[in-house]
């Protein structure tokens, strides 16, 4: 009996080891693609765990992923590495469903049908906070997603790190279809600071448009197709709301942050008749708000 329930604890705990390794999703350019094989669907974390993207890519590598049923005589090995679009919608929420499409990215291999496919692992949310993801939102819906949203899970809040608006590369939201206009890139490139702009209009939200255009941070570079490129952090929300904790003057503070996000606090009492009294305030992450555990009396 005590060799059986041996075993059973060191299969559950093998198998709980194995959520929190590197895992995979797919999903394909066109959803009708999809066959048995293939293992459609997003990236879902258990409680207390968030979500860290590892890799991702776009394109095709193979001949039975996303075939919807056929048979590719003949493909180009295509690919584009895409994690850090992957990471700047997946990093540090418990769920996710990314996609990439020709018209966010470069189309790495035209005519053929694509799929992206991620990498990432299960970790504790408080090593996942305070990462820095990047995203770009296109000028005009002709260069591809022109409206783009960053987001953070419950609990946390945007805040921006940098942000600006102009053309650095020729890649990025470069409309294929795009003929009047140029995505080539200025000498030296062309940007304009839209830090403060995209701060005033998306810190402390859970979600964001970053979308830009010359109405509003003024063209960099006349005639040429410009894309917004921001750098963003989610934060733990109880760091920013309105209500902190209240102290006794002359309290020495200690804060934590646990593994799963919630902060708690814990001050001396300076005043209070017993000198081990402590004062405790805690704010839990999935309904963000300081509550006075325990107070100086």
């Amino acid at each position: 009996m005590k060799l059986f329930t041996s075993a059973l604890l060191a299969a559950c705990a093998n198998a709980e080891t194995e959520r929190f390794m590197t895992q995979a999703f797919t999903n394909c350019e066109h959803s009708h693609l999809a066959t048995a094989n293939t293992d459609v669907g997003g990236a879902t974390c258990p409680k207390n765990k968030v979500i860290r993207v590892m890799a991702a890519t776009y394109g095709r590598n193979d001949d039975n992923t996303c075939n919807g049923g056929n048979t590719y005589a003949s493909w180009p090995e295509c690919s584009l590495d895409v994690s850090h679009h992957a990471a700047a919608d997946c990093d540090g929420k418990r769920s996710c469903d990314y996609n990439a499409y020709n018209s966010e990215i470069v189309d790495p291999c035209v005519g053929i049908t694509k799929f992206t496919k991620v990498l990432y692992k299960c970790e504790n949310a408080a090593d996942v906070d305070e990462q820095v993801k990047n995203s770009v939102s296109c000028e005009w819906a002709s260069q591809g997603n022109h409206n783009r949203q960053i987001s953070c899970d419950a609990g946390k809040v945007i805040e921006i790190q940098n942000s600006w608006y102009g053309r650095q590369d020729a890649d990025t939201c470069n409309g294929r279809e795009l003929t009047n206009y140029s995505h080539s890139v200025p000498e030296g490139g062309c940007q304009r600071d839209s830090t403060s702009y995209l701060a005033d209009r998306c810190d402390g939200k859970r979600a964001c448009s970053i979308k830009m255009t010359n109405a509003d941070i003024g063209d960099p570079c006349y005639g040429v197709t410009k894309y917004s490129n921001v750098d963003f952090k989610c934060i733990n929300e109880c760091n920013v709301l309105d209500a902190q904790p209240v102290f006794q003057e002359g309290s020495e503070v200690e804060c934590m942050t646990r593994k799963n996000g919630n902060k708690k606090c814990i001050a001396t009492c300076p005043d209070a008749k017993r000198a081990t009294r402590k004062n405790v305030w805690t704010c839990d992450r999935s309904d963000p708000q300081w509550v006075e555990a325990k107070q100086c009396v």
